[in-house]
């Protein structure tokens, strides 16, 4: 995240939980100014796979889905971004690695750290 931020690029959480969930956990990790906007449940309508929240954060962002990059560690969280036509990262933190490619994840990773994650991002 602080990598992303260094290099000029927009970040967002999309998250079904209440934006005040999230902003309790961004503010206690000293984390707030790296992201330019936080999408909760309260946001869409529509929860992970549905695209919606991955949207909303594109659009607040001022960003094309084209050139999004969605991170994610949930089967649902990647079809969801795949339906929004962003690019997604699946780390393996919480799901085996086949779950993450068979939900159509253009990279899994075991961590942020692996250097094809900047090279899927900087397409």
């Amino acid at each position: 995240m602080r990598r992303a931020h260094e290099a000029g690029l927009k970040q967002a959480i999309v998250s079904s939980t209440p934006c005040e969930n999230i902003e309790l956990v961004v503010d206690s990790l000293g984390l707030r100014s790296l992201f330019d906007t936080l999408v909760g449940e309260e946001d869409a309508q529509h929860g992970k796979p549905d695209p919606e929240g991955f949207l909303v954060a594109a659009k607040r962002l001022s960003v094309p889905p084209r050139d999004c990059v969605v991170i994610e560690d949930a089967p649902e969280g990647i079809a969801g971004g795949k339906a929004a036509g962003v690019r997604c990262i699946g780390v393996t933190t919480t799901r085996p690695a086949e779950k993450l490619a068979d939900a159509g994840a253009d990279l899994v990773v075991a961590s942020l750290e692996d250097e094809g994650v900047w090279q899927l991002i900087e397409l």
